[in-house]
Formats: C-alpha cells, structure tokens, sequence
C-alpha cells in the first residue's frame, strides 16, 4: 500500500505540475505600455476663410502707355534681332556650302610655288557665322514674344471697365468738383 500512496501521490503532482505549465501557456503577455503624451498639439482642423474680395488698383493710364511703349520696342528689337540673324545665318551657309565645294586647284599659289588650300578657311567663317546668325535668331524669337505679350495685356488693360471717383479743386480754389469717371 505504501507503494499505491507513494503512486498516487506521484500522479497527483505530475496532474499539478501539468495544469500548472497549461495555465502559464495560457497566459497573455502584458499589453504594451500606453504612449506618453503627445509632445506638439495636434494641427488645426479648419483654418480661417480667405477674404472673399480683393480690392486691387487698376494701373494708371500713364503706367498702361508705359507697358505698351515697351512691348513695342521689344517687338521691334526682337523683329531686327530676328531679320539680321536670319541673313547672317543664310550668308554663313553660303560660305559652308562655298568652302565645301571649292575645289583646291581653284584656290591661288603663293609666290613660293605652295599650294594654299582656302578650303578649311572659307568653310570655317561659314560654321562661324551660321552660329552668329542662329545666335541672333534664337534670342529674337523670345523678345519678340515677350514684347507682344506686354502689348497684348496693355491692350487688355485699356478695355477693362474702370470705374474711379474724381474730385477736382475749381480754378480759384472756392470749391470742389466731383465726379466718376468710368472706361470700357
């Protein structure tokens, strides 16, 4: 009988030892720890309305014939810009075209019995000036545009409705005039 209780007694702490693992498996690891406070404040959810209405002055009839004034004189630097690279560009292909089709028995002797090849020098004052001219050309094209955009918006200017109150001193200075002034 010692036996069977030493049995039992055996059985009954393997079962302990058995629950014991079970519910230490069973247990859920601690949750994480909760986030300290937030160190900035949160951004704002709405911001204030913009305006609804901006009041910006109309430029001065002096300030409009100023920016067409200077888109005109744009327009035609651009024009000459344009014209005179344009030439200086086609009389450098001539001279390409002339450098590279001149046969070196065309070109004259020195005194001292040499040859002299004018073919490279011709050649090379057409590359050059076909650059120059494209050069001039180039820069043009975009003062050109330039020019007539700022002729454009003054135009743009001028057929808006203005509307602006005038007051005017009378000629002796005994009183005032007033008035509205409105262009299309």
């Amino acid at each position: 009988m010692p036996m069977l209780r030493l049995l039992r007694l055996g059985s009954s702490l393997a079962l302990l030892l058995w629950i014991e693992a079970g519910a230490r498996a069973e247990q859920l690891p601690p949750p994480p720890p909760s986030p300290p406070p937030y160190a900035y404040p949160p951004p704002p959810y709405a911001y204030p309305p913009p305006p609804r209405y901006y009041l910006v002055p109309a430029p001065s009839p002096e300030a409009i014939d100023a920016l067409e004034q200077t888109g005109k004189h744009e327009r035609f630097a651009g024009v000459v810009l344009m014209a005179s690279g344009g030439t200086i560009a086609l009389v450098g292909t001539a001279l390409l075209i002339a450098g590279v089709a001149t046969e070196p028995d065309r070109c004259h002797d020195d005194p001292h019995e040499h040859q002299v090849d004018c073919t490279n020098a011709i050649a090379a004052a057409g590359v050059g000036t076909l650059l120059v001219g494209a050069a001039a050309l180039g820069a043009g094209i975009p003062v050109y545009v330039i020019g007539n955009s700022r002729v454009a918006r003054a135009r743009a200017l001028r057929r808006q409705l203005t509307v602006a109150p005038a007051l005017h001193a009378t000629r002796h200075g005994t009183g005032a005039v007033g008035g509205v002034s409105v262009a299309f």
